[in-house]
């Protein structure tokens, strides 16, 4: 399916090899500085290229700590998400703490199974800060983990892995579009189906439409400013003929959500994980559509950018029945 993101860039400069010097290896009270084995165990990605991390606090104090941390300059004020991939070694969950901001931060239980854990924060200062992992004496006085993709990303969610061995790395923001389909799209009638999910509940307009490459012109599915909310929309000649909604449990899960659309009648619908939500009356309908986007449907601008997961896109052009899209939608 796709996987639409915005654009990002990995801080951390080595991701993978905590050996590097950039890697402080510290410890506090009665602990011991961590020792780090390289190449030890087979990572998500299928090749043996996760780390061995051994922490050693040798007490029971929050004073007796052993920490493995990178140091960083951020933005002031600006969002930001940590993240590792982790593992116990022992057979049995072990407990542990990001290290952020110079701080100890939320709790990680690592288990015997890959999990991808982050924490996301507001940046208090311009100055150099530290971030990664620490195990206390007070929380669990030995910890043996493999861990591997480590990433300090602007944002508030985190975004799929950027590796980087030596420099941080930039991944483009994706973009999806397909123009010059007028032929298989039926202005006056028709349904836009989609099984999706939102990368992050994060209050704001991300739209996958069908237009004429303007904003006058369209038809649309959005994720909307209210949290869970999503929204349909018919628009002709710039003015909003049909508008419709429905407040989700879980923007972030897969929902099979469809609007259909049909000139002068009252069939106009939203449909979600097969129910009819939703109902308004079209006036008139948008002329000339011939564009498919991840966007808000201008080609000049592109805004709104739909960041998210498409499992499943379709077109119809003809308004299917109601049994038809319970079926479509369930």
């Amino acid at each position: 399916h796709i996987l639409a993101e915005p654009q990002r860039t990995n801080l951390i400069t080595y991701s993978e090899d905590f050996t590097d010097s950039s890697w402080l290896k510290t410890s506090g009270g009665a602990g011991s500085n961590p020792i780090v084995t390289s190449s030890y165990a087979t990572s998500p990605e299928g090749l043996v290229n996760a780390s061995r991390i051994q922490f050693e606090c040798g007490g029971v104090t929050s004073g007796d700590y052993s920490r493995l941390y990178s140091s960083f300059s951020l933005n002031g004020s600006s969002q930001y998400s940590q993240s590792f991939y982790i593992k116990s070694n022992t057979g049995s969950s072990q407990n542990l703490l990001f290290y952020t901001q110079n701080n100890d931060g939320d709790s990680i239980t690592a288990t015997t199974e890959w999990v991808r854990v982050d924490v996301q924060f507001t940046s208090n200062t311009t100055n150099f800060r530290n971030f990664g992992l620490i195990a206390k004496g007070s929380i669990q006085q030995t910890v043996d983990v493999s861990i591997y993709g480590a990433s300090l990303e602007e944002g508030s969610y985190p975004t799929s892995y950027i590796p980087t061995s030596g420099s941080t790395v930039t991944r483009n923001q994706d973009i999806f579009t397909r123009d010059g389909i007028g032929s298989l799209i039926n202005s006056t009638e028709g349904v836009l189906f989609l099984e999706i999910a939102a990368l992050s509940d994060d209050l704001s307009y991300r739209i996958l439409s069908l237009s004429n490459g303007t904003s006058n012109e369209r038809v649309y599915i959005q994720y909307t400013n209210v949290s869970n909310k999503i929204g349909v929309v018919v628009k002709e000649n710039g003015n909003t003929q049909a508008n419709m909604s429905y407040v989700l449990s879980d923007e972030t899960s897969f929902a099979k959500v469809a609007i259909k659309w049909k000139a002068g009648t009252d069939e106009t619908a939203l449909w979600v994980n097969g129910f009819e939500r939703d109902t308004d009356t079209l006036g008139n309908t948008p002329v000339g559509l011939n564009r498919l986007a991840l966007d808000n449907g201008n080609s000049s601008t592109g805004g709104n950018k739909f960041f998210g997961k498409v499992k499943q896109l379709q077109v119809y052009d003809t308004a299917l029945t109601d049994p038809q899209l319970a079926a479509l939608t369930s």
